[in-house]
């Protein structure tokens, strides 16, 4: 960060936000929320992580409002970024069960942009399209297959941690509809990703959900030969 003008604000700000993101990726939240607040102290913004890291707390008013802030800016990074915030107010919405909120997200993204802005952002609205199908329509095939999509849209990009996680939804889907080989698989994939990258919080989450599913055979002590 000390390498970084002091003539420019905006990039010691970014800088913040993007090492935040990736504080927040490894599993270090303490770190990320440091960041994120030195992202505002120099006048930029930390969203949408801020976002994620206050949904995840518990706090969903909280997240919300931040992405809304973001969305009445009229400044660049507002401006420029409106895209993505609208796929993660939707998203976080619809994980909430604010449905109406994530349609009118969803509508929002599809009035304002000509087809899809990018990859990330599609994969975004698809993951609150299959929220909204789990929840909202009680269909889980159709939320499988936005996840699936989800999942593909991702790994297009090479974004490992975002398609690990959608793997581990997938596989929460797999479970409760019986199918424990497919859920394995993806929880296998998802593990060793996050393995791969770092990714502590999700590699712990990827062993639990395994375990649950896998208990440990209980050992039993050898039976004693019966005399004769």
């Amino acid at each position: 960060m000390a390498k970084l003008p002091n003539s420019e604000p905006w990039a010691l700000g970014d800088a913040y936000r993007v090492r935040g993101d990736i504080h927040a990726a490894s599993g270090d939240l303490d770190a990320a929320l440091s960041d994120y607040r030195s992202a505002y102290a120099a006048g930029w913004d930390a969203e949408p992580g801020n976002a994620v890291l206050l949904f995840q707390a518990g706090d969903v008013d909280g997240a919300i409002s931040a992405l809304d802030r973001v969305l009445a800016s009229v400044g660049w990074f507002g401006l420029q970024r409106r895209g993505l915030i609208l796929a993660h107010k939707a998203r976080i919405c619809a994980w909430a069960g604010r449905s109406a909120d994530a349609r009118a997200s969803l509508d929002m993204l599809a009035a304002q942009f000509d087809g899809w802005p990018s990859p990330a952002i599609r994969a975004l609205a698809t993951e609150a399209e299959a929220s909204l199908a789990a929840t909202t329509n009680d269909d889980p095939q159709s939320a499988m297959q936005f996840l699936q999509l989800a999942r593909q849209l991702w790994t297009s990009i090479g974004a490992e941690l975002d398609a690990a996680r959608v793997r581990l939804n997938l596989a929460r889907l797999l479970t409760a509809k019986g199918d424990l080989a497919g859920a394995l698989v993806e929880i296998d994939c998802a593990h060793s990703c996050a393995r791969r990258i770092g990714a502590r919080l999700l590699e712990r989450e990827c062993a639990e959900i395994r375990a649950e599913l896998v208990p440990k055979p209980i050992n039993k002590a050898p039976e004693r030969p019966t005399a004769h």
